[in-house]
């Protein structure tokens, strides 16, 4: 798990995905590494979202792009689920609450809205 953070700072993404992968098969109950995967396959977004912002008046290209980043939340989305079945917390439900909208999955989005508010007050 440590060895998955130490490459996810360092940006070495895949390297990270590999040692929480690892953390996981030696704990299946290791909610944090369940997260901190999510978070690390989530990595590939922000080069999407910047393609995207080139690519404006490209509907075809900004179309498959999008596309793209919502298999990649797809890809995440058990991950995260599964982080926030171990351990709930504000930054899982917030993750999730992020995907849902994103994949317009409102029903699942709207009944963690209330959680999310509570978990918030909470802090």
């Amino acid at each position: 798990y440590n060895l998955g953070v130490v490459n996810a700072n360092e940006n070495k993404t895949e390297a990270a995905i590999g040692f929480y992968k690892k953390a996981i098969e030696l704990d299946p109950a290791y909610g944090d590494a369940y997260l901190n995967l999510g978070i690390a396959m989530l990595a590939e977004e922000k080069t999407i979202v910047d393609e995207m912002n080139n690519n404006l008046s490209n509907f075809k290209k900004y179309d498959e792009l999008e596309l793209k980043q919502k298999e990649l939340y797809k890809k995440a989305l058990p991950y995260l689920e599964k982080a926030d079945g171990i351990k709930r917390s504000a930054e899982t439900v917030k993750s999730l609450l992020n995907i849902y909208d994103r994949l317009e999955m409102v029903d699942k989005a709207d009944a963690l809205r209330p959680i999310y508010k509570k978990l918030l007050a909470e802090q």
